[in-house]
């Protein structure tokens, strides 16, 4: 369990910490479709396995945390179930996520993917702007924040983008984007 704990802090570190620096990672989209069974089977098995070490200890280990005010049966049920389910998407997210991410920081190198573009005209929301939906990626990988707005204006849905950036052919951190012609 402490294993799994370390994996998501340290895949969300480095995931948020590469968003933060304006670099973000995206996975290729043939490596989640691969990985996606694996990634569900692990997220629902630890997901339910933290369920089960709640109700196994009566969900009292929210009595021994420290900054915790006393709480009813009722919210420390619901804080049980909302914890496995965080630690469940943290772990789906790690399992996608974490061997390309340590694979690009360990092996990677100069190289660029093409992406195809589901929604060219994506709503800005809270800090993302020029916003768009890339296709074929969960909804946690597939939004890209800051494009060019010449550049995105260029784009309709079905087209391609070519990101380029450091990495392997499972993922990359992205330096820039370009405008990319059909790989058909």
């Amino acid at each position: 369990m402490i294993t799994v704990c370390c994996l998501l802090v340290s895949t969300t570190f480095v995931r948020c910490s590469s968003s933060f620096h304006g670099v973000g990672f995206i996975p290729a989209p043939d490596y989640v479709a691969r990985v996606a069974p694996l990634a569900w089977g692990a997220g629902v098995a630890v997901g339910l396995a933290c369920l089960g070490l709640a109700l196994a200890g009566d969900i009292d280990i929210f009595d021994r945390l420290p900054l915790v005010p006393p709480l009813s049966r009722t919210s420390k049920w619901i804080a049980a179930v909302f914890a496995s389910l965080v630690l469940g998407i943290g772990t789906v997210d790690t399992v996608s996520s974490g061997p390309p991410i340590v694979a690009a920081l360990t092996s990677g190198k100069r190289m660029s993917k093409v992406f195809s573009v589901k929604d060219p005209r994506a709503k800005a929301s809270r800090g993302c702007y020029s916003r768009i939906i890339l296709a074929d990626l969960p909804w946690m990988y597939s939004q890209v924040c800051r494009l060019d707005e010449a550049l995105r204006a260029t784009l309709e849905p079905g087209s391609h983008l070519m990101a380029e950036g450091y990495g392997t052919p499972d993922g990359l951190f992205i330096r820039d984007f370009r405008a990319a012609v059909s790989p058909n």
